[in-house]
């Protein structure tokens, strides 16, 4: 982890949730690689990476705004 970015990577290979998630709702790209079998021995040779930035926001003390709760 760096001061601002956390990044994580996920090998497929060694995480069988994260294997069985992608393969019970494939996205459209994965489906054109081909059946389920095939899907799972292109991602059994893949990674997830995920970043994720910090970001701090400083507003001027002039600054008018609304929040709205959802």
């Amino acid at each position: 982890m760096l001061d601002f970015f956390y990044f994580k990577i996920d090998t497929y290979s060694e995480d069988p949730d994260l294997l069985e998630e992608m393969l019970q709702k494939p996205p459209h790209w994965l489906q054109e690689i081909g059946n389920r079998n095939e899907q799972k021995n292109f991602l059994l040779k893949q990674v997830r990476i995920r970043i994720v930035e910090r970001l701090e926001v400083v507003f001027d003390e002039n600054f008018e705004g609304y929040a709205f709760y959802i």
